[in-house]
This record gives C-alpha cells, sequence and structure tokens, in this order.
C-alpha cells in the first residue's frame, strides 16, 4: 500500500500586534508527503518506507508596511525519511 499526500492552507494570522505595527502572517507553505508498507515473506515481516515534506518549501512570516511585504521569519524544515520493518505474530 502507497499514499501520497499534498496539503497548503491559505494565509493565517500568525501574530498580533499592538498599535501601529503590522500583525505578522503565516504565508502558505504546501508539504508532500510519501509513505508505503509492503508485506513480506511469510506476511509476518512488514516493511515501511517514510519520506516528508518532499517540497521542503520556504516556511515565510511576513508583515505588510506601506505595500511592501518583508519577511519577519523565514526557514526550511528540512527533509526526514524513515525505514521500518515490523514482525506481527
Amino acid at each position: 500500500m502507497s499514499t501520497l499526500s499534498f496539503n497548503v492552507q491559505g494565509p493565517k494570522v500568525f501574530l498580533v500586534t499592538q498599535g501601529a505595527l503590522p500583525n505578522v502572517m503565516q504565508q502558505p507553505t504546501p508539504t508532500l508527503d510519501f509513505s508505503m508498507a509492503q508485506r513480506m515473506g511469510c506476511d509476518h515481516f512488514q516493511f515501511g518506507f517514510k519520506a516528508r515534506n518532499l517540497l521542503n518549501p520556504r516556511n515565510r512570516q511576513t508583515h505588510l508596511f506601506n505595500g511592501v511585504e518583508y519577511d519577519w521569519s523565514s526557514f526550511t524544515r528540512g527533509r526526514t525519511y524513515s525505514v521500518s520493518l515490523s514482525y506481527s505474530i
């Protein structure tokens, strides 16, 4: 069995500020994940593989000032991979 999943959310308020300071907004950050599991041999063993955040996009929090969008914070989370082997009785 294999699964490929994609998710993205629209912009949302990340930090509410006071006074004349603009609010900080979380910009859309798409994610793409893949997972698979395969039974092996006599159905007691199962091999699994997962890959997360395959697109590795920039995670951006921004604020708008005088019509210009500035980065408040910008980083990437990195990709993660995992392999598993399980045995069921």
